[in-house]
């Protein structure tokens, strides 16, 4: 259970509910937001592929 919650799409959702919810003018420079779009497209990308490699092709099409 923790570790779904430890993956980086659902930490950077934390972080930007966290700075919603205390109204926080959160900004990230230019060429850092452009780093962590590409981190957190890359994460996802890996971790749908783990999981996917995990299930069989039965499971996978459904």
């Amino acid at each position: 259970m923790l570790s779904s919650l430890l993956i980086p799409a659902v930490l950077f959702f934390a972080l930007g509910f966290l700075a919603k919810l205390i109204k926080s003018d959160l900004r990230f420079p230019p060429d850092l937001a452009k780093a962590l779009s590409i981190y957190l497209l890359v994460a996802i990308g890996l971790h749908g592929g783990y999981e996917l490699g995990k299930a069989d092709l039965l499971t996978a099409m459904n």
